[in-house]
């Protein structure tokens, strides 16, 4: 688990390994003073720039991931954030 997370995995991965909880790992990290890594922003903000053109010229958020190397749902976060309306799904509901 510490070799895991010294190498770069994340809390949620090693928890889905081990089949515990993440607060687990990170108690267990604690345990052994293993500092813990900085929340740094996963996008920068050139990355954000070039995610609102790409977006505004169509692409998908889950294109926009793939390219930055982050989850869909990084990019939505960095978007909202960024005053940018977010597009309804392809087929979902509209309420």
């Amino acid at each position: 688990m510490v070799a895991g997370y010294q190498s770069g995995r994340s809390l949620n991965d090693l928890a889905r390994e081990f089949g515990v909880y993440r607060r687990t790992v990170a108690d267990h990290l604690e345990r052994l003073s293993i500092a813990r890594r900085l929340n740094l922003p996963k996008l920068s903000a050139a990355d954000v720039k070039r995610a609102i053109t790409r977006y505004q010229a169509g692409d998908s958020l889950v294109t926009l991931g793939k390219a930055l190397n982050v989850d869909a749902s990084t990019v939505q976060r960095a978007l909202r954030r960024a005053g940018i309306q977010i597009r309804p799904r392809p087929g979902a509901k509209c309420r």
